[in-house]
């Protein structure tokens, strides 16, 4: 049997490994989401006009997606990934990309 204060150092551990991984999910969606942009958004690769809360927006349909219908894949960040969302971009947002005449 755990004493009391032994069991509220056992729960502030949990809540603190359970922070930890919020703020990496946050960064990695950050990262992902920056990857995003540089190839959609504004002056991007193949800039669609996409703005960080589209791609924020399209990424999270995205991966929501994959755990309702797609149990085999996993989300990786990867130019896989980026296409998917920008086909999300595409269909829910309307964008398509920008054609510069140079």
């Amino acid at each position: 049997m755990f004493s009391k204060q032994c069991y509220y150092s056992i729960i502030t551990m949990r809540e603190k490994g359970n922070i930890m991984k919020k703020k990496n999910i946050t960064k990695l969606m950050n990262e992902f989401v920056d990857y995003v942009y540089s190839f959609y958004g504004e002056d991007g690769i193949y800039d669609m006009g996409a703005t960080r809360d589209n791609i924020t927006t399209a990424t999270i349909d995205y991966i929501s997606s994959l755990s309702v219908y797609n149990h085999h894949q996993k989300f990786c960040g990867d130019s896989l990934d980026r296409e998917r969302v920008r086909d999300i971009l595409t269909s829910k947002f309307n964008l398509k990309e920008l054609y510069n005449d140079i």
